[in-house]
């Protein structure tokens, strides 16, 4: 089976928080804003009393309906710069929220990617062959599956290291990548093992596709990979969607098989 995809949930409780801190401050500030207001404006009125100035009708009721007045006021202001302050806080934690649902895809994308040669990695491929195999079984479509192994690698990691050995892997995975259409799917399967998803395919079209490649690999691998003096070739075995297939592993398998096939008449060759 598949492994499945990881997930890395967002953050909730930092977004939560963040987004409390934010209303907090804000509700702190407008409070302590409204209590300056209706200091200074009490103080304002007790002068304006205590000097004569009062509006119409003077004594305590001239007093009160200055306090009114002023208390009226204050609470609309009070209104409008909580209502402000819930929408500053509020768009502040939608892009807090935004950014850290970018950060998880971007940690979920490189959790299924191959450090070495920035294809996908077994736990990518596995997840875009059932992908593949479901989207083909759906629309009734063509859909072929290849396996391609390096030929030799335990030669070239005997001889002159693991170094050159990953440099040719990630030179075979760079001349697999160049030739493959913006829509097909390359990953490294494991070790030395490629798996290419050419969706869209027959079987012949797919011997075809995997013959370029093939042949890809013998005439520039060794280039790719800082090896001129060496010709690197690769084995692939394929196989095309067939009814009785019932998963993209089951399509795998018989993939797998053809590539035995053409490790046995020699290497460097196609069988499907």
């Amino acid at each position: 089976m598949p492994a499945p995809k990881p997930k890395i949930p967002i953050d909730e409780g930092r977004a939560q928080q963040a987004f409390l801190l934010a209303v907090g401050v804000s509700l702190a500030l407008v409070l302590a804003g409204l209590l300056v207001g209706l200091d200074f404006g009490v103080r304002s009125i007790l002068r304006g009393a205590e000097g004569g100035v009062l509006p119409a009708g003077g004594g305590s009721s001239g007093l009160a309906e200055s306090v009114r007045r002023f208390v009226v006021g204050l609470a609309f202001a009070a209104a409008f710069g909580f209502f402000l302050v819930l929408g500053i806080a509020a768009a502040f934690y939608h892009g807090l929220r935004s950014r850290l649902e970018a950060e998880r895809e971007s940690h979920s994308r490189s959790a299924l990617l191959d450090a070495l040669t920035g294809v996908f990695n077994k736990a990518g491929i596995e997840e875009r062959l059932e992908e593949e195999f479901v989207r083909a079984r759906r629309t009734r479509g063509s859909f072929v599956c290849a396996v391609a192994d390096i030929d030799n690698l335990g030669r070239v990691n005997e001889d002159f290291g693991h170094a050159d050995g990953d440099a040719v892997i990630k030179g075979v995975g760079a001349v697999l990548k160049d030739r493959l259409r913006s829509y097909d799917v390359l990953g490294l399967y494991a070790g030395n093992e490629f798996v290419v998803l050419f969706p869209g395919l027959d079987r012949d079209e797919g011997k075809i596709a995997c013959e370029r490649l093939r042949d890809a690999v013998e005439r520039q691998a060794g280039d790719r990979s800082g090896l001129d003096f060496l010709t690197l070739t690769a084995s692939f075995g394929f196989a095309a969607l067939e009814p009785e297939d019932q998963s993209g592993e089951q399509l795998l398998r018989r993939a797998k098989a053809a590539l035995r096939r053409a490790k046995e008449a020699g290497r460097n060759r196609c069988a499907g």
